[in-house]
């Protein structure tokens, strides 16, 4: 359940589901091409090793080409809930897996 830190804004999180959701359960909060499920659940991991961004302006940086650490995007139902925004980055180390991260299957249509 989304909110177990106990502060302010933990009841804002609990959506009903102790751990993750099922796939497309909200899909009114659909993104503008039709993505479930972008934020929040389960953090995502992606390709990326992970960097700090360079300065100034960046559109799909490159991050290096080795690396201890991979790139995290969005939050888990297991972090309070202001931290499940799709543009959350953060990085993790791939042998210290996690119950709530997990990848996104994409299908081009």
């Amino acid at each position: 359940k989304a909110g177990q830190g106990g502060n302010q804004w933990s009841n804002l999180g609990d959506d009903g589901h102790v751990y993750t959701a099922p796939v497309g359960s909200y899909k009114s909060s659909a993104s503008w091409c039709g993505a479930f499920d972008m934020a929040g659940n389960a953090y995502e991991w992606v390709q990326d090793v992970y960097a700090p961004y360079p300065p100034g302006p960046r559109v799909d940086p490159l991050g290096p080409a080795s690396g201890e650490r991979r790139v995290r995007r969005g939050g888990s139902f297991d972090v309070e809930f202001y931290f499940g925004l799709c543009a959350k980055r953060g990085e993790h180390p791939p042998h210290d897996r996690r119950r709530d991260e997990g990848f996104r299957v994409v299908m081009d249509f």
